[in-house]
């Protein structure tokens, strides 16, 4: 175990005194020193659970998993450590993003397939629902108004059904990233009998809606909050849902303590999950506000961040 520990440590070594890769990531950071080598190892005695986000952090660039990641999460989870995929999609969208192999081996050693899902909104645990939120009925009408008047199209999320009122290019480029087939229904119909626990705005003119953005949290600051995984959407929430918040509940739940836990992502709507964890992760391409809060910054997605993390805080 040391043996390969020590490789994994040398291959972030070699990664951030790369010349070419700090220009592409120059807030990662990795100090091979006595320090470092002593806070790692206190750190590996402590961590109970890990809570990953998917995409930009397990997941490369081309939407797979990184070699490296599934070795180290078996690792992690044959030692006792729960394992806990912590996204902004469907329950369903995470297991297939996972992949089935690691899927199959993540239900079999966690009956029940723990998780934190919809950006915080549900938080699954032994095969029941312990934490949800979803939009009041009248919020999301005001979002769909909202949306309306600046032609934005929304995506309805229901549990693990995706509502649109017609389907395009724009609506089914979220199965690219393994969620579900959309289903095209009357949206206000259907706000009436489902409850919505998020909804996701793109501009199917091809244009930024990073420019919206002021205006739908001025427009919908009392129903709603704003956030953003990716660059091209914009993704509604109740007030005050997050990450952090969920992963509250799951550990409260499951008695362990905030610091006996590690939170590793790469985006905005990871800020709250890396503030609640004991051992706060960054990738090195994570979004600059993301990387000022960690404790840790490792490895790029592509290069197997979660990997290095594993073997550096948890193993």
């Amino acid at each position: 175990m040391a043996f390969i520990n020590s490789i994994q440590l040398a291959s972030c070594h070699s990664f951030y005194n790369s010349t070419t890769r700090s220009r592409l990531y120059p807030y990662a950071q990795h100090r091979c020193d006595q320090r470092a080598v002593t806070s790692t190892r206190a750190a590996r005695r402590a961590i109970r659970l890990i809570a990953s986000d998917i995409d930009g952090t397990l997941l490369t660039s081309a939407k797979r998993l990184h070699p490296r990641n599934e070795p180290s999460v078996r690792r992690a989870v044959s030692s006792g450590v729960l394992f806990v995929p912590a996204t902004g999609k469907s329950m369903s969208g995470a297991q297939r993003a996972l992949g089935h192999s690691l899927t199959t081996y993540l239900e079999k050693k966690q009956p029940g397939l723990p998780g934190i899902y919809l950006n915080g909104l549900l938080v699954r645990v032994h095969g029941r629902t312990i934490f949800e939120q979803t939009l009041e009925k009248e919020h999301v009408l005001k979002v769909l108004e909202e949306a309306g008047r600046r032609r934005l199209t929304p995506l309805l999320y229901a549990a693990d059904n995706i509502l649109v009122t017609r389907r395009s290019k724009h609506t089914d480029m979220f199965m690219v990233s393994f969620e579900p087939e959309p289903q095209a229904v009357n949206l206000r119909a259907t706000v009436e009998k489902e409850s919505i626990h998020k909804v996701l705005l793109v501009d199917e003119t091809g244009g930024d809606v990073r420019r919206y953005r002021d205006e739908m949290t001025h427009a919908l600051h009392s129903v709603a909050t704003i956030t953003q995984a990716r660059p091209d959407v914009l993704e509604v929430l109740p007030n005050g849902a997050n990450k952090g918040l969920a992963l509250q509940h799951l550990l409260k739940h499951l008695r362990i303590s905030n610091e006996n836990a590690m939170a590793v992502g790469d985006g905005e709507n990871d800020m709250e999950m890396l503030q609640t964890a004991g051992v706060a992760v960054a990738t090195a391409n994570a979004v600059p506000s993301l990387r000022r809060v960690a404790h840790h910054v490792v490895c790029a997605n592509d290069e197997g961040a979660v990997a290095d993390a594993i073997y550096r805080f948890v193993l």
